[in-house]
């Protein structure tokens, strides 16, 4: 976009940004489990929840032949690319059936350029035109990540294999490891410049994998940061985390940390938040804070 143009936006639906008639922005054409990928890493590409059922999931090392932690975050990359790459086809479809069977006349007269072309938006004739996908579970992804490199590769604890098995388990007779995983190593959300890194790392990865697609109109793949209520859904289907998080538990909401994992209050959390380089997430995001009634009484 011209710079007058972006900083002439509106939001189109809680935080995706938009020039008001000069965009047509699919601006929500799909959700993202980004903590599967990193179960699909950390297991050569099967998983070890709920059957995750993933055509899609890429042959990758197993956790014993894992030497460093470069090799995990080498293969949860290569898994955010094929879940990305595996679902640019589906849109496509979509899209193309929006074409034939649900053009937009009314917003077509109110987009510029479209008279001028006489190309409706579903065929392309907006100025600025996008596809944007959402990841949910970044706090999750980046908080495991933390744990392996530390408790693993760093501290030496227990191998990757060891720590799998017990995952794979749901901390099964491992309660107090549990907890060790939770509370000791850092959490994104609590201003810890190691654990804002590792975010900022797995942000980024996903940035990366969706911004290297076009559309069928021609335009721009975007990245966004929020998850209305598919986190709660998502957590159903993975299983135990190396960050402590028990299978099924919900993941984090938007950009938010994880849920609990913000110990140092607000500020810190907001802190972590700031510490980012959003630049890249052109779809916006959404960072949800909740005080309880204790935190504002009187």
């Amino acid at each position: 976009m011209t710079l007058a143009d972006a900083r002439n936006y509106a939001v189109i639906g809680c935080v995706e940004l938009g020039c008001p008639g000069k965009t047509y922005h699919s601006s929500d054409a799909g959700l993202f489990n980004v903590l599967a990928c990193l179960e699909l890493a950390l297991s050569g590409g099967k998983g070890f929840g709920k059957p995750l059922f993933a055509s899609w999931a890429k042959k990758t090392p197993l956790p014993e032949h894992m030497t460093c932690f470069e090799d995990v975050f080498d293969a949860f990359t290569v898994q955010v690319q094929a879940m990305i790459a595996d679902a640019v086809p589906r849109t496509a479809l979509l899209e193309k059936a929006n074409r034939k069977h649900r053009t937009a006349p009314l917003n077509s007269m109110l987009t510029e350029g479209c008279m001028e072309r006489g190309r409706d938006v579903t065929w392309g004739g907006a100025p600025y035109d996008f596809t944007s996908y959402q990841a949910v579970g970044l706090a999750d992804v980046a908080d495991s990540l933390v744990v392996i490199k530390k408790a693993v590769f760093e501290e030496k604890v227990f191998d990757l294999a060891d720590l799998v098995r017990v995952l794979n388990t749901d901390f099964k007779d491992h309660e107090p490891l549990r907890m060790k995983l939770a509370t000791r190593y850092p959490k994104y959300g609590n201003g810890d410049p190691e654990a804002d890194q590792m975010f900022q790392r797995v942000a980024d990865c996903f940035t990366s994998a969706v911004s290297q697609h076009r559309n069928t109109r021609g335009g721009r793949f975007l990245a966004g940061m929020y998850s209305m209520t598919c986190h709660t859904a998502f957590g159903q289907w993975i299983g135990a985390t190396a960050s402590g998080r028990r299978a099924g538990l919900s993941l984090a909401n938007g950009f938010s940390p994880a849920t609990g994992a913000d110990k140092l209050g607000p500020t810190a959390l907001l802190r972590s938040a700031a510490s980012l380089d959003t630049s890249s997430w052109a779809n916006g995001g959404a960072l949800n804070l909740r005080l309880g009634n204790t935190f504002v009484k009187g």
